[in-house]
C-alpha cells in the first residue's frame, strides 16, 4: 500500500516512489501490497459508474475527488433549481490507501507529507461541495454530515494516519506490538470524526459526547423527513435527531441495550461480535473479548490471538488509550461483563430471528461488476473475451 521502507516487512511492489506503487513496465501489475489503481492489482479494476453505466474502467484515482466534487455541486444545483428536495451521498476516495492519488497542486504542500496534502485535497472537495449549497441558496435547509469508516491502518504507518490518542497501549504493553488500528475493535479502529452542520438548526461550535454510530444516520434522516421506517424489522440505528437539535446527552436506548463493533479481520472472525460499549451509566465502558491476531503495528509486530473471557473492560473517559483494564476490585467491572454478555445474548436472538442476506462475492458471479464493460454484473475473471487485463 504505502511502499515505504518498514523493518520486518517484505514489501513486494515491483518500484517504490514517494507516494504510491507504480509498475517497473507499464504492462505489470503492482503486487497485492500496492493500491488499487490502473495496473489491476489483486485481479480486478474498479470501475465508475453512473447510473447502471459503467463509464471507465479502470477508475483514474488521481482523478477521482474532482469528479466527486463536480458531479455533487452540479447535483446540488439541479436539485435547488427545481426546488426538488434531494439526499446526497458522497464516499470520497480520500483518505484511504494509496495515500497519494491527489492532484499535483498538493503535493509537497503540507509538513505531514503525502498524508497531508492528500488530507489537503479532501478539504478543498468538501469546499466545492459546501459552497453549491451556499451558491444554490439551500444551507439552512440542508442537513450537512461527514464522518469515516473506520480508524487509520497501523500497518500503513505515516500513510494511514494517527489514531491517537486511541492507540490500544495494552495490547503492545502485553506482547511488544500488534495491531490497534483500522480493521480492529479498539477504539482506533473504529471512532471517527462526526460533524453535522445545519444553520439555524445546529447551533455553531455545539459539541456532543453521545456515542453514535454511521447506523443511525438511516433512521435519523427517516425521521426528519417525516418517512416511517417499514415495520416488521429491527434497525440497529436510532434516531439522533434530538442528539443533533436539542442537546440530547444520549441517543435513544438501542434495541439489545448496547453497541456492537463487528470484528472486520484484523483479529477474531469477520462478523464475530466480540466488543460490546455500554450504555446508560456504563456508557463510558466498553468490554472488550478478543485481542491479538493478524493485523501487525506498524514495526510488523504481531500480538497472539487471544479470547478473553471475562472480558478485558477499559473506562474510555478516563483511559481512552485503553492502556488498563478495569479490575475486578473495581464496582462497575462485574456490572459491565453481566450487561455485555446480556447485550450480546439478546442480539444474537434478534439476529437469528431475522432475514439475513445471502449474496456472496465469492459465490454469486452477479453481485460483483466485471472488467468487461458491456458486462456490468459479471463475476471479474483475469482475462475478458480473450484480452489479458493488465
Amino acid at each position: 500500500y504505502g511502499c515505504t521502507d518498514r523493518p520486518g516487512y517484505d514489501i513486494s511492489c515491483p518500484h517504490r516512489a514517494a507516494d504510491v506503487c507504480r509498475p517497473s513496465l507499464p504492462a505489470d501489475a503492482d503486487g497485492p501490497d500496492c493500491h488499487i489503481g490502473p495496473n489491476n492489482p489483486w485481479n480486478e479494476s474498479i470501475p465508475l459508474y453512473r447510473g447502471d453505466t459503467i463509464i471507465e474502467q479502470p477508475t483514474d484515482l488521481w482523478i477521482l475527488a474532482q469528479r466527486y466534487a463536480a458531479f455533487g455541486a452540479d447535483f446540488i444545483k439541479t436539485s435547488a433549481a427545481a426546488a426538488t428536495p434531494f439526499f446526497l451521498y458522497i464516499a470520497w476516495n480520500h483518505m484511504h490507501v494509496p495515500i497519494g492519488n491527489h492532484d499535483p497542486k498538493f503535493t509537497n504542500t503540507s509538513a505531514r507529507g503525502p498524508y497531508g496534502d492528500t488530507l489537503r485535497q479532501l478539504d478543498e472537495s468538501i469546499g466545492v461541495v459546501l459552497d453549491a449549497l451556499g451558491d444554490a441558496r439551500v444551507e439552512e435547509s440542508t442537513l450537512v454530515v461527514l464522518t469515516g469508516d473506520n480508524g487509520a491502518p497501523d500497518d500503513q504507518c505515516s500513510y494511514g494516519g494517527s489514531n491517537a490518542p486511541f492507540v490500544g497501549g495494552w495490547l503492545p504493553a502485553q506482547y511488544g506490538g500488534g495491531g490497534t488500528g483500522k480493521t480492529t475493535t479498539w477504539e482506533g479502529g473504529h471512532r471517527e470524526p462526526g460533524l453535522a452542520i445545519w444553520p439555524g438548526r445546529i447551533p455553531a461550535g455545539a459539541r456532543s459526547e453521545a456515542t453514535v454510530s454511521a447506523l443511525d444516520v438511516f433512521p435519523t434522516f427517516a425521521a426528519l423527513a417525516g418517512i416511517r421506517l417499514p415495520a416488521g424489522r429491527v434497525y440497529d440505528g436510532v434516531d439522533l435527531s434530538q442528539v443533533l437539535l436539542a442537546g440530547a446527552r444520549a441517543p435513544p436506548p438501542r434495541p439489545a441495550g448496547a453497541l456492537f463493533h463487528p470484528n472486520s479481520g484484523g483479529e477474531g472472525q469477520i462478523g464475530d461480535l466480540e466488543t460490546v460499549r455500554l450504555a446508560g451509566d456504563l456508557a463510558d465502558l466498553v468490554a472488550k473479548y478478543r485481542t491479538g491476531g493478524k493485523l501487525p503495528s506498524c514495526d510488523g509486530r504481531r500480538a497472539p490471538d487471544a479470547y478473553h473471557d471475562p472480558p478485558l473492560v477499559f473506562d474510555l473517559r478516563n483511559d481512552p488509550g485503553q492502556t488498563a483494564p478495569l479490575g475486578a476490585a473495581d464496582a462497575r467491572h462485574a456490572r459491565a461483563v453481566a450487561a455485555a454478555a446480556d447485550a450480546l445474548r439478546r442480539i444474537r436472538a434478534s439476529i437469528a430471528a431475522d432475514n439475513t442476506t445471502v449474496s456472496s462475492y465469492a459465490t454469486d458471479d452477479r453481485a460483483r461488476p466485471c472488467c468487461g464493460p458491456k458486462e456490468p454484473l459479471c463475476r471479474c475473471p483475469h482475462q475478458v473475451e480473450g484480452t489479458t487485463l493488465v
